[in-house]
């Protein structure tokens, strides 16, 4: 990848990655071995199935550490630093563009600002991407960016944080309406 920052953000997120999996796959064999020696657990297709609670209780681990990991602490990371230091280092452009689009939008201004000569668009080519010559998103993003014009401290107002609460709310709801259901084959109920 060329883009350092999302090297950086690789780089973070590749050991919280990895250590999900390793869970995971120590959790199948451990099960995997242990239904073999009891004969228990539910054959589906010819081959065991792994008992229903440790097998949540680890996928909802390596979920945890994927969210935390991969996720939450390396987007804490970046804010603090971009807040003490060179702000370019630290942002993917994604976020400025946002951030951009925002505080065009809550001064009244259209965020879907064309750089343009002639009716034709300018955008540079180079080995780096220019992402700020033009908004992609749809109208829904710029909500994320409207605190980025505000005084408050650049550290609260990052979109980022913005993207991390409603990634959140949205987590928590989709799993709120996870529901018990059976498990195909089986005719038992999952929980």
């Amino acid at each position: 990848m060329r883009i350092p920052l999302y090297r950086e953000w690789g780089r973070l997120a590749v050991g919280p990655y990895a250590a999900a999996t390793v869970l995971m796959v120590v959790v199948a064999l451990v099960l995997r071995s242990r239904s073999r020696a009891s004969g228990a657990g539910t054959t589906t297709g010819g081959t065991k199935r792994p008992s229903g609670g440790a097998w949540r209780a680890a996928r909802l681990a390596a979920f945890a550490i994927a969210l935390l990991g991969a996720t939450v602490v390396p987007l804490a990371l970046e804010v603090v630093w971009a807040s003490h230091g060179d702000a370019s280092l630290h942002v993917q452009p994604e976020v400025l563009v946002v951030e951009r689009a925002g505080i065009r939008a809550a001064h009244g201004n259209d965020p879907y600002q064309v750089v343009d000569r002639n009716g034709h668009i300018l955008i540079r080519q180079s080995a780096i991407p220019v992402y700020e010559l033009y908004y992609p998103y749809l109208p829904g993003m710029v909500v994320f960016g409207f605190s980025s014009g505000s005084k408050v401290e650049a550290r609260l107002t990052d979109a980022r944080i913005q993207f991390l609460l409603v990634t959140v709310i949205v987590t928590v709801i989709a799993l709120s309406r996870v529901r018990r259901g059976r498990t195909p084959g089986t005719g038992r109920c999952r929980r």
